[in-house]
């Protein structure tokens, strides 16, 4: 090989790193190549700018995202690890208790299910 041969793929060398380089920084396709082609430092400067300013934006979103998932996962840990409660026992007198199981279409349904409850006494007569 001839030097003009191995100066000719070291730059290529040094392109192809610099573009994996930018392609690492998560620039597009085309962005990559007008940095690569651009000699003005201040387009270069400028869309470096841009792209932090772009990651910035989605490092906001994705903290807001992982907040909204912390509070539930706390939440949950505090139910499952921090449970202690005082407990109680206690007596107190016998009473009636009346029940209805039944599957009602909607909310409105309920009043229906204050007429099928009655006093025993009531039910007797």
């Amino acid at each position: 090989m001839n030097k003009v041969d191995i100066d000719t793929i070291q730059a290529r060398l040094k392109k192809v790193n610099q573009i994996q380089t930018l392609k690492d920084m998560g620039f597009n396709i085309s962005t990559i190549k007008e940095i690569v082609e651009s000699d003005n430092i201040e387009i270069i400067k400028s869309q470096f700018e841009n792209r932090s300013a772009q990651i910035k934006d989605k490092m906001n979103y994705l903290q807001k995202q992982l907040c909204l998932l912390e509070a539930p996962m706390k939440t949950i840990r505090e139910d499952v690890v921090e449970m202690n409660y005082h407990v109680s026992l206690k007596e107190i007198p016998n009473r009636n208790v009346a029940s209805v199981r039944k599957i009602i279409p909607f909310d409105n349904g309920k009043g229906d299910l204050w007429g099928t409850v009655t006093c025993p006494s009531t039910k007797e007569k």
